[in-house]
């Protein structure tokens, strides 16, 4: 999957905020409870740059925005990448054309 030149753009333009300035983007502002329970647990283990999470952000909430998902589906999808030893923002973005269905069935994952 090629990313379009608006979604690249998007993940340059988050590429240096927090992970709670990109929450808030993705979400519209809209940010809820399970939003940043979700992004706390995945901040908890995570020992990776901001910017691979803001990627996984943008990826997650690409699908997931404003709806109801399961709390450990953003910390699912976070230790599939790590388990795939993503460790630089180019990875990440590369991973953004995995379905994030697939690896959310998958109880390997």
């Amino acid at each position: 999957m090629v990313l379009d030149e608006k979604e690249m753009n998007l993940y340059e333009s988050c590429r240096h905020s927090s992970p709670y300035e990109v929450l808030h983007t993705v979400t519209g502002g809209n940010v809820r409870g399970l939003d940043l329970l979700a992004l706390r647990r995945v901040l908890a283990k995570n020992k990776q740059p901001s910017e691979i999470v803001n990627v996984l952000l943008i990826y997650f909430y690409k699908t997931f925005a404003n709806q109801v998902y399961d709390r450990n589906a953003l910390l699912k999808v976070f230790d599939f990448w790590k388990k795939n030893n993503v460790d630089t923002f180019k990875q990440a973005v590369d991973m953004t054309a995995r379905d994030i269905h697939t690896i959310l069935s998958d109880r390997k994952a």
